[in-house]
């Protein structure tokens, strides 16, 4: 009976132990953005209207800010474009330039918008 006991303890360890690893893995997997949104964050037109205020874009995981106007969203992520959804359904596509950079086509013109910092 002793040397069962002997055996035994060895693989309760290895359980404790893996089971242990797993669990911490598991937690930070859980972390990490699924599918993160490279809008997150506030934007600032790049040509701003000499006789306009600052013309911004504010995102954030449910919302979307410009002009004072705040308005609940969704988003969609396909490669560098952003589709951001209004709660009527509507699509607005904004495609990722770069990290500080995207662009959306607004009234038949491209716009360009900066990551303010």
């Amino acid at each position: 009976m002793e040397e069962n006991e002997q055996t035994s303890k060895p693989t309760n360890r290895f359980f404790i132990i893996f089971g242990t690893i797993a669990a911490v893995v598991l937690a930070g997997l859980l972390t990490l953005p699924i599918n993160s949104n490279p809008l997150i964050g506030k934007w600032v037109f790049e040509k701003q209207l000499p006789f306009a205020e600052k013309q911004t874009l504010e995102f954030s995981n449910e919302q979307v800010s410009s002009m004072g106007v705040t308005e609940k969203v969704t988003y969609s992520v396909d490669g560098d474009n952003v589709t951001v959804i209004d709660k009527e359904g509507r699509g607005f596509v904004y495609t990722v330039v770069d990290e500080n950079t995207i662009e959306s086509n607004f009234a038949g013109m491209k716009v360009r918008y900066i990551r303010e910092k």
